[in-house]
């Protein structure tokens, strides 16, 4: 492929990103459409204690997989991978 043609496929791939990318900006900011003032909303906390008793099962380059017994919010055997 002459260097003339992949700077023609180049540039009309990047006129194309910079395209959509104009189209869709819009939606991605949040746009808003009314004139209406934007409310804020309180936020609330949720507190979990979470205790797990894992022991190796096994072990792949840098995945390991677990297993144990979990108590807390959520209780019984669990198995993480």
């Amino acid at each position: 492929m002459s260097a003339s043609r992949r700077s023609r496929k180049l540039l009309t791939a990047t006129a194309l990103s910079v395209v959509a990318l104009l189209l869709l900006a819009p939606l991605s900011a949040g746009e808003r459409t009314s004139s209406a003032p934007a409310t804020a909303h309180t936020s609330r906390t949720v507190s979990l204690s979470e205790i797990g008793h894992l022991h190796l099962t096994s072990k792949h380059n840098f995945t390991l997989n677990e297993r144990g017994s979990a108590t807390g919010t959520v209780t019984g055997t669990t198995r993480i991978r």
